[in-house]
């Protein structure tokens, strides 16, 4: 009866998307701005009729109906209720669900905002495209990968999963579910994959502005300043989701890493980079004819690499600890990807000589230069790792064989851009002021050496990415002193304008990057098998296993634990107690590190080998991460420093 009513669900909501998009295409045919009314009704149907499969699935997991396919595969009854929840994202027809609950919910407030002024005319255009990006994912979900499929014993003895039983079967209800995967219990699973979507399908908002202004031969501030909010709110979310995923790998997969460039992981990134491009578009459309290009190119390529990423995660094409197995729902997204492709190249082409400006080039100085500049050294990321993703596919489509590229390719190919980006960001703040260069270069130099000593380590690539980050760093440090120092009274109600948080967000990108150098090129690791008593060496320090115990388990509770006492030359020791966990559901185990952060270093152990017994030899990794607590307070920074900027009202014309 469950399967009938959330089928019926996603029934309506298909053809609810599908009606919302004829009435639209026939308003646009009509040049009319009547039917307005009955497209918003359509859209409010239709997420209803959404939201409440949603709903639907949501209950099934709690209530533990391990008739139906998703529950029994993803859940058990030892899971608690906030983990039967997250379960909906842990597999690919729930995650499919959930983004179109998502999407269902952005098209309907898209509808019903406000639509005034310039932006009427644009209504039935981007509510027809963004329909039609609807009725793809729910239609998906209703016909090929159905969320309310139940489990069935066949005739002949095997299982299916079917909504409606197929002839002859009978119902197959387990009495318990195999469980979740126990690395999707952490708590950073919980809000990871739900801002990862909300940054992903946020971006179809301006998208569809975009290409509609291009149809309307409208190239004025009016789609991106319609915009504005969708495309910082999807950065932001974007953002956040990626630093969560980089927290929850360093907590708790045990290898002493927060990033291994996989493809899946390369697929979020990429979005992100030219989302970071479209954002400093923002601040100079309307002044320079210069990044018009460019904010239409990176919000089409920020659309079409979002659906080229979920093309690779959910049908299994590449090699990933972070993929959904194989499945038959590839063409139908490498068919809605060639679909998007077709819209936003036919689009650009066609008005590609339109939007040529008609000055000349910028200064790299100018904000249309640095912006420029930016944009170009971010496209050139997005190539580094789209070659790098389909490297496997296309060796192997032309050779026979799957080469996969290492990390090293990716570190040194996205080094040159990244210290361009750097350093013409620095100079940005510092056009004309000769001193103030000068001084931030002094004091990238005095950082750096400051640096070496401390860590009694410096290699080359540590060396220019850390003269590069101080020297922002000093930059905007320098630049944040002197127009406090430069405020007269009248003035002092801008010490907190938009332009200080633009130095926040900057510090905190600058804090970032010195989190990620440090972290990579400053670090120290050592792999090796120790038993109670036993001493190893870390740097300068001594490491001593001082106890190794096995409890007694009961569902996630630490079976095997272990003690290190790190001993620094001259100071104060430090405790870490890798432990093992066990998972009496899945019957399965998870080596979780143990971290000790302060704000010069983390020192990190984490159990790779263990024999079972208490008394016997452990294979154990010992690591320090030079500077590695930046990389979360830069990330913490860049995005209180975006909202910042972007929702603070501005104080003068100026600034508006």
């Amino acid at each position: 009866m469950i399967a009938n009513i959330g089928y019926l669900l996603l029934v309506v909501g298909v053809v609810c998307s599908a009606l919302a998009a004829l009435v639209s295409a026939y308003a646009l045919f009509k040049k009319s701005r009547s039917f307005q009314l009955e497209v918003r009704a359509l859209s409010a149907v239709g997420t209803l009729a959404v939201c409440a499969a949603f709903g639907l699935a949501i209950f099934l997991l709690v209530s533990g109906k391990f008739d139906y396919e998703i529950v029994y595969e993803n859940t058990s009854r030892q899971m608690d209720v906030l983990q039967k929840v997250t379960a909906v994202w842990g597999n690919k027809s729930g995650s499919l669900l959930f983004w179109s609950f998502l999407l269902s919910l952005c098209v309907s407030i898209t509808a019903f905002g406000k639509w005034q002024g310039k932006k009427e005319p644009y209504f039935h255009g981007v509510m027809l495209l963004l329909q039609l990006f609807n009725l793809f994912f729910v239609a998906l979900i209703t016909f090929q990968t159905n969320p309310f499929a139940r489990l069935w014993q066949l005739t002949n003895g095997s299982v299916a999963a079917a909504v409606f039983a197929p002839a002859g079967a009978l119902p197959l209800v387990p009495s318990n579910g195999q469980g979740l995967n126990p690395l999707l219990k952490h708590a950073g699973m919980v809000i990871h994959p739900p801002l990862l979507y909300l940054g992903f399908i946020l971006f179809f908002v301006p998208f569809a502005f975009a290409i509609v202004s291009l149809w309307r031969r409208d190239y004025s501030f009016t789609w991106l300043g319609s915009t504005r909010t969708w495309i910082v709110l999807a950065w932001v979310f974007l953002t956040a989701g990626i630093l969560l995923g980089c927290w929850w790998a360093y907590d708790i997969l045990g290898w002493g890493g927060y990033w291994s460039w996989d493809p899946v992981e390369i697929a979020g990134l990429m979005p992100w980079l030219s989302g970071l491009g479209l954002l400093h578009c923002l601040n100079t459309y309307r002044s320079s004819e210069q990044v018009r290009r460019w904010s239409y190119g990176l919000i089409a390529g920020t659309v079409l690499l979002i659906i080229f990423g979920i093309y690779l995660s959910r049908t299994g094409v590449v090699t990933s600890v972070h993929a959904y197995s194989q499945s038959s729902i590839g063409p139908a997204f490498m068919g809605f990807f060639l679909f998007l492709l077709v819209i936003s190249i036919g689009s650009l082409a066609v008005r590609w000589k339109e939007l040529r400006p008609a000055s000349q080039r910028p200064a790299f100085l100018t904000p249309a230069g640095l912006t420029s500049t930016l944009a170009l050294c971010l496209t050139l990321l997005v190539l580094v790792c789209l070659l790098g993703v389909t490297l496997p596919l296309t060796s192997q489509a032309l050779t026979g064989q799957r080469t996969e590229p290492s990390a090293l390719y990716y570190e040194w190919s996205f080094g040159p851009p990244l210290l361009v980006i750097l350093t013409s960001t620095a100079l940005g703040y510092l056009p004309d002021k000769k001193k103030l260069r000068t001084a931030s270069v002094l004091i990238a130099l005095v950082l750096v050496i400051i640096t070496g000593v401390l860590f009694g380590k410096m290699n080359f690539s540590a060396l220019i990415g850390l003269l590069a980050v101080f020297f922002l760093i000093a930059a905007l440090v320098l630049t944040a002193l002197d127009r406090f120092s430069h405020v007269r009274s009248v003035e002092k109600k801008k010490r907190h304008s938009p332009k200080m948080a633009d130095i926040v967000l900057h510090l905190g990108f600058a804090l970032l990057a010195l989190g990620v150098v440090g972290s990579r090129s400053l670090a120290e690791s050592t792999v090796v098998s120790l038993s109670v008593g036993q001493n190893a060496v870390l740097s300068s320090r001594q490491v001593t296993k001082t106890s190794a115990q096995v409890e007694e388990s009961v569902n996630q509770q630490v079976l095997y634990a272990e003690e290190y006492e790190f001993h620094p030359a001259g100071k104060r020791y430090i405790v870490l107690q890798p432990h093992i966990l066990w998972y009496e559901d899945t019957r399965s185990t998870v080596s979780a590190p143990d971290i000790h952060s302060n704000f010069l270093s983390d020192t990190y152990a984490a159990i790779l080998e263990w024999d079972g017994t208490s008394n016997g030899s452990t294979t154990v990794l010992l690591a320090q991460f030079p500077l590695m607590v930046w990389l979360w307070v830069g990330g913490v920074l860049l995005i209180l420093g975006t909202l910042r900027l972007h929702f603070s009202p501005p104080h003068s014309e100026d600034e508006k």
